[in-house]
């Protein structure tokens, strides 16, 4: 849900192609308003693209700018069924790795950027050439 509390805001977005999840994009948001939800949908998704969102007014004034965002009203286990699981697999991933709640960005980084390579047969090798093109991340700086 998006009632804050001590919980920390995510957007999500998946891509879909014949019925199936292709890619996924996260980022952490400081709240679920239009002002946090623009840039995120400009970066992420095509003016173009087909979009279903839920009704929730921060979605409503996106309309503006993406043509073919259609909201519906959420049942549940009727529509965004797909979208329900990613976030399902995001939650229990998290439950095993997610110590800080600072590192929640990277972690959603990282999650994102292995759903997002899960069938790529070079995924060793993107892997390796990523952390070479890095430079090295102090260990005081990781804790």
């Amino acid at each position: 849900g998006r009632s804050k509390g001590k919980k920390k805001q995510v957007v999500m977005v998946i891509q879909m192609k014949k019925k199936g999840i292709v890619r996924c994009y996260a980022n952490q948001i400081p709240s679920a308003g239009t002002k946090q939800l623009k840039p995120f949908f400009q970066k992420y998704i095509s003016k173009e693209a087909l979009i279903r969102t839920d009704k929730w007014r921060g979605y409503r004034p996106l309309k503006y700018l993406f043509t073919w965002l259609k909201q519906e009203v959420s049942v549940p286990k009727n529509n965004f069924r797909l979208f329900h699981r990613q976030v399902m697999m995001l939650k229990a991933w998290l439950r095993g790795i997610h110590h800080q709640a600072k590192h929640l960005q990277p972690y959603l980084d990282e999650f994102t950027w292995r759903f997002n390579n899960r069938n790529n047969p070079n995924l060793f090798d993107i892997l390796i050439s990523s952390m070479m093109k890095e430079k090295a991340t102090p260990i005081k700086l990781l804790t």
